[in-house]
């Protein structure tokens, strides 16, 4: 009776158990039927708050890349599968690069020449030339030769490039005009034999007007520079295109910047106290050693620089006896500058002979001009016209006219023809000196000094005045390093004397 009983009671709770299983079983179903409609009918927002969206942008922030921190709690979870999702990436502000256009022709000498070559290649075939190019490698320049051929015509178009910086260089900008003005003389006769309208026109005559415009189209190739000459140059009326060449040695001196990057322009000490009072001697009449040398010495002292404004025959004519000391006045700073080849007096108008006194003008000024540049390879900064002459005609120079604010008239003594030697020391009228200093100490700041580098007292004045107004606080500059301190920009054909 008592094992019925246990048995009966085993099977109330086994079925007890199957009813509890059903019931929970039936909630389960239950419970997923209400979730999926939930989820159906939109009840259940599942997107993050802002707040977790903005935690969950990434960003390129090193300390936004690393793995999130698991989170820590002392409830046990039961372990779920992660649902998958797809993330797309904000829009950044970075935009997009514009794609630079390829260049049409390549140096290969450097980018920027690569891309001004290339946009000058593009317009000279946008009308639908046929347009080729060779580069030339001349150190600091790069010149590009674009031959375009149209309708069976061919011409040549140089452009010349600086080779870091692809900056197109005319050729007016690239020499000084003292040597295009070389140039136009020399091409008075050359034309001749070019062509007959440039023979008859009125450019083979010296009351041309010269035009620095004209030798704008240049190339350089090895050891030549070539100028070219369109059908429209040099005069108004259409000729012949031409070239004409000369050598790189030669021209080098007057390119403001050589082949070899190294500039030309007046060496300015840039360290000198502009509060302080300066003045420019300048010297007239050398190249004269005997006096040069003792100046040489003596600027070295004081650490002085001055102005020479020398004649291109007494270059010529001593044999090389005066180009080392020209040179070493060069090597400490100084200005050796043109005072024309002959001592020629020009004068106004009215004593003037225009087709005469024009060719002697210009021959006086390019001889000279290529006489200092051969033996100091630096080209002339200024030119003194003889006696400070001045006309109308002179505002076409290729130079600043420097004349001067002081004349100490070192010149005008009656006892300079008294100069000698004796017992290793110069000998003259001590009143030479003496009227040469006085002046001298007249000097104010910002006065130009003429004076000459012929006169032994002109040296011994200078050496004394050096002294004192070395004392009293003085500079001695060259003309150029006077007009940087005054912020005067000297332009050719301006005469520039008292008051500048």
């Amino acid at each position: 009776m008592a094992r019925n009983k246990k048995a009966a009671n085993k099977g109330l709770v086994i079925t007890l158990f199957i009813l509890i299983a059903i019931f929970l079983a039936l909630v389960a179903i239950l419970l997923a039927v209400v979730f999926s409609d939930g989820m159906k009918s939109g009840q259940f927002d599942l997107t993050p708050s802002p707040e977790a969206t903005s935690e969950a942008v990434p960003t390129k922030n090193a300390e936004n890349t690393k793995k999130p921190a698991t989170p820590t709690s002392s409830v046990k979870t039961t372990a779920t599968t992660a649902p998958t999702a797809t993330y797309t990436p904000i829009p950044t502000d970075t935009p997009t690069p514009t794609p630079t256009e390829a260049p049409s022709v390549m140096s290969n000498m450097s980018s920027a020449v690569d891309v001004a070559a290339g946009a000058e290649y593009n317009e000279l075939s946008a009308s639908g030339a046929q347009v080729t190019c060779e580069f030339k490698d001349a150190g600091y320049y790069v010149s590009a030769l674009f031959t375009v051929t149209k309708d069976g015509v061919s011409k040549l178009v140089p452009v010349v490039y600086v080779k870091e910086t692809g900056e197109e260089i005319k050729g007016s900008a690239a020499f000084r005009e003292s040597y295009l003005a070389v140039v136009k003389e020399r091409l008075q006769e050359y034309v001749k034999d070019v062509d007959d309208v440039l023979k008859k026109s009125d450019f083979v005559k010296y009351s041309t007007p010269y035009r620095a415009e004209d030798y704008d189209m240049f190339y350089i190739d090895g050891d030549k520079v070539v100028f070219c000459f369109g059908e429209n140059s040099l005069i108004d009326t259409p000729h012949k295109s031409f070239t004409y060449s000369v050598d790189l040695s030669e021209a080098e001196p007057f390119l403001y910047v050589k082949t070899s990057g190294e500039s030309t322009l007046p060496d300015i000490r840039t360290d000198l106290d502009p509060t302080k009072p300066m003045v420019a001697f300048t010297y007239d009449d050398g190249a004269y050693a005997f006096v040069e040398e003792r100046l040489l010495e003596l600027f070295k002292q004081y650490d002085a620089r001055a102005t020479f404004f020398t004649l291109g025959n007494r270059v010529h004519e001593w044999d090389g006896y005066y180009d080392v000391t020209l040179r070493a006045l060069c090597d400490i700073g100084c200005e050796i500058s043109s005072h024309t080849y002959g001592h020629y007096y020009f004068y106004d108008e009215s004593y003037f002979d225009e087709e005469k006194d024009l060719e002697k003008y210009w021959q006086e000024i390019n001889k000279s001009t290529m006489a200092i540049a051969e033996i100091t390879g630096r080209a002339p900064s200024y030119i003194r016209m003889p006696g400070g002459c001045y006309s109308a005609y002179m505002e076409n120079s290729p130079y600043p006219m420097i004349n001067w604010s002081v004349d100490t008239h070192d010149w005008d003594k009656k006892g300079r023809k008294e100069q000698k030697k004796v017992d290793g020391k110069y000998v003259y009228d001590p009143r030479n000196e003496q009227e040469t200093y006085e002046v001298l100490m007249k000097a104010k700041d910002g006065d130009i000094v003429l004076m000459h580098s012929l006169y032994h007292w002109s040296y011994d004045a200078t050496e004394r005045a050096m002294a004192e107004l070395s004392a009293k606080g003085y500079q001695f500059v060259t003309v150029s390093e006077l007009f940087y301190y005054k912020g005067i920009t000297p332009e050719n054909g301006v005469l520039y004397t008292k008051g500048y």
